[in-house]
């Protein structure tokens, strides 16, 4: 009987501390993908050559939006596709450490004719 309380416990805090970190990761990927897309409507312009990404103003936007949410990221543009990588604290309600949660998101700029 003494065994199986602590046993209980650390079951219950698994349970609830790794929903928690799951919905977490979740969350920094939502994050991720918002930034990336705000980055590049933000930064979308049409040039001679077509659809190109202004890299300051989608940078200063994706970097405006995660600093709106609270998190931390890196933005990288590479063309006209942006990807935002997202790490968002989760203080553990039962489990004696914390965690970080984790999530990337991707924008491209694409040009599509509709007749």
């Amino acid at each position: 009987m003494i065994l199986i309380v602590p046993a209980i416990f650390l079951l219950v805090a698994l349970v609830v501390d790794g929903g928690g970190k799951i919905n977490t990761d979740t969350e920094a990927t939502l994050v991720a993908q918002s930034a990336a897309r705000s980055a590049v409507n933000a930064g979308i312009s049409s040039g001679p050559n077509g659809i190109v990404i202004n890299n300051y103003r989608a940078r200063a936007a994706a970097n405006q939006y995660l600093q709106q949410e609270g998190t931390s990221g890196h933005v990288v543009i590479s063309g006209n596709k942006v990807t935002v990588r997202v790490n968002k604290h989760y203080a553990s309600k039962l489990w004696p450490t914390d965690f970080t949660g984790r999530g990337t998101g991707s924008a491209e700029a694409r040009s599509s004719s509709t007749r």
